[in-house]
């Protein structure tokens, strides 16, 4: 997970204190869509069939993606970096759902195909979805095919058969089940986690002051509206967040903040729950004022840590999201929760596997399972259309923000250290490779990294809020999925970047990692523990970069309520324009507050300005953007001028 304060805690001890054990797919309830009238007709004896029937089988979604045109997704890529160019005279011009469907929308073929196989596995009610790339339909299980809720195993979906992979990509089955113990351990946990005292000069009106945020703006423009995500337990507590208020944003509304529509949260707290008033704190105490949704799609315990996050995720941005009217639809999505990409976790267990020692399932087992939050996506397959629909929503004017990790350029949250399998994977990832995480590595997300304002010690280089430090367990690194996207290509930004860093002894290895990939994060925000958080009933420190991509989300807030006030587009995708704005060295100097390192090769080089964390090498920040801190730390007033204004663009002189 993305939040610092649970990093040393694994999946075994994580099950222990708070009993939530994992599903291996999405599992998240719809039991209630078990209408008896929906079963077997209308009238008494329909009643009765549907109640007998509600008593021996459980109710599945099953979500159906389709194939898409190949034609369709050049299309789609080429639309979505016109639309995100400034200098281009597509800036702006978000498309409808409608319009996408006319661009990836599946053939007549492929739907024709998906409905007969739906209904040939007993689906029922099997529609297509208003993206016209994706059905849905209820699916009834006996209840002895189901696991249990406190059970690891998981209701797979039916498998695709191989005649139909020309028209179906994957199959899920979406399933929504609680634990059926309430997890008062967790609560516990969570309130020791956060763990460190709360610092007041890390709280809102420090970083606000920090950011150049003027003292007292807040967004209220009628059509702003703001998200956060996650699965499991996350979800919304209005008591912690009024104490919140009362501390730390007394102006702050509380009547804008509200769970998403038809959750299945229903109270159930956990773990996630201090993610989710950690994103939801920030994010609505930096704009003060508007809509803001806590959502919650999925809340079986299977999402929570495993690979049943992963197929929640794609299904939350396809069946959700990508179908969200755009009245309803946000105009920025923060998300805190990730981990390893599926190509990190995959490439580990391969090297093992090569080695002889373990086999690759053991490795996949102990990460995936004993682990908590480090390789939770199933398939590249999975991965790949996640990352599309996010292009997508870019096209639909969402700005989409996500936290880059709290283990450095080699782990979710450090190495494993227990002597045995988890001791070989340390050593290997060391000496090989780097493990990039996701959804952050992404090249559709504007990721959010981590800074520090308080020295690390007496050898340790100074920090302050106007002179900040890359925060020592921040994520960094280079996706292994996706090539250099085009805004870092312009200028060569990453390239410049690896030539320098080169220099620097504690430099990865070229070998290690994937130069001609996205280098990430983008921005960096404060990230050290102490970030006041309340949660239940108190306040205490936490931190980690779920803290900061919330932060940097709120402020991408404050500038659409300046353009929506202005009669201009949200901002949708916004890396092509903040990067090109960063080109030119004055605007960056407004931009940004660069962190980066004195001098080269200093004895901290692998400490505040690095991503070693658990190695002897990592990426170092240097002046520019580099694979630490990216363009650095915000400065508001900058970030007003340049990106919330179009008056400078060449289409409108």
């Amino acid at each position: 997970r993305l939040w610092a304060a649970r990093r040393d805690f694994s999946r075994r001890q994580y099950l222990a204190m708070a009993t939530m054990r994992s599903v291996v797919l999405v599992a998240a309830a719809v039991a209630a869509c078990v209408a008896a009238g929906a079963l077997a007709g209308a009238g008494d004896g329909g009643a009765a069939v549907g109640a007998a029937t509600a008593a021996t089988h459980e109710s599945v979604r099953l979500v159906l993606l389709l194939r898409q045109p190949e034609e369709g997704l050049a299309a789609l890529e080429k639309l979505f970096w016109e639309v995100a160019d400034p200098d281009s005279p597509e800036y702006g011009r978000h498309r409808s759902i409608e319009e996408l469907a006319a661009i990836t929308g599946a053939s007549a073929e492929s739907e024709a195909a998906a409905r007969a196989w739906a209904e040939s596995i007993g689906a029922t009610r099997v529609r297509m979805l208003p993206s016209r790339d994706a059905m849905e339909a209820t699916l009834l299980v006996p209840v002895e095919d189901m696991p249990a809720a406190d059970d690891e195993a998981s209701y797979m979906a039916p498998a695709v058969p191989a005649h139909l992979s020309q028209h179906v990509d994957l199959a899920i089955a979406v399933r929504n089940v609680l634990p059926r113990r309430k997890r008062q351990a967790a609560h516990a946990r969570a309130r020791a986690a956060a763990g460190a005292a709360e610092d007041s000069s890390m709280g809102l009106d420090a970083q606000r002051a920090a950011y150049g945020v003027p003292e007292g703006l807040h967004a209220d423009h009628p059509d702003n509206r703001q998200m956060v995500w996650g699965t499991a337990t996350f979800g919304l507590l209005k008591s912690d967040l009024a104490l919140f208020y009362s501390n730390y944003c007394p102006d702050c509304n509380i009547s804008r903040v509200h769970m998403n529509a038809g959750t299945p949260w229903s109270g159930t707290t956990g773990d996630n729950t201090g993610e989710s008033m950690l994103d939801t704190e920030y994010i609505s105490g930096m704009t003060g004022n508007i809509d803001t949704t806590v959502s919650n799609t999925n809340t079986s315990a299977s999402t929570s840590g495993s690979t049943g996050f992963g197929v929640a995720l794609l299904e939350f941005v396809t069946a959700t999201l990508g179908t969200m009217p755009a009245d309803k639809l946000p105009r920025v999505l923060s998300m805190s929760l990730g981990s390893l990409s599926y190509q990190s976790c995959d490439k580990m267990c391969k090297a093992l596997a090569a080695k002889g020692q373990y086999s690759y399932k053991q490795c996949w087992d102990y990460l995936s399972d004993d682990q908590s939050q480090v390789c939770m996506y199933g398939s590249d397959a999975e991965v790949t259309r996640t990352s599309t629909e996010f292009q997508k929503l870019g096209l639909r004017g969402v700005t989409l923000a996500g936290s880059s990790g709290d283990g450095g350029s080699h782990f979710s949250f450090g190495p494993f250290n227990d002597g045995g399998i988890g001791s070989a994977i340390d050593a290997l990832v060391c000496a090989q490779m780097n493990a990039p995480v996701f959804p952050t590595g992404s090249p559709y997300i504007l990721s959010v990294g981590g800074s520090q304002w308080q020295s690390n010690g007496m050898f340790a280089p100074d920090c302050s809020p106007t002179k900040p430090c890359g925060w020592s367990d921040a994520g960094g690194g280079f996706a292994w999925d996706w090539p250099t996207p085009p805004y870092q290509a312009a200028g060569n930004v990453t390239g410049h970047y690896l030539a320098s860093a080169s220099a620097v002894k504690t430099m990865c290895k070229a070998s290690t990692y994937n130069g001609g990939g996205r280098g990430y994060p983008d921005v960096v925000s404060l990230a050290a523990v102490g970030i006041p958080l309340c949660i239940f009933g108190g306040c205490s420190g936490s931190g980690g970069t779920s803290a900061s991509s919330p932060t940097v989300a709120g402020m991408l807030s404050l500038i659409n309520d300046a353009r929506l006030k202005a009669g201009l587009p949200a901002l949708g995708f916004v890396n092509t324009r903040l990067y090109k704005a960063a080109a030119d060295a004055a605007a960056r100097a407004e931009m940004f507050v660069d962190i980066a390192f004195d001098t080269i090769n200093s004895q901290w080089d692998c400490g505040d300005y690095s991503t070693c964390v658990g190695c002897d090498t990592g990426f170092p920040a240097l002046s520019g953007w580099d694979a630490a801190t990216g363009f650095g730390q915000p400065l508001f007033p900058g970030w007003l001028k340049h990106l919330g204004t179009d008056d400078a663009l060449p289409r409108d002189a």
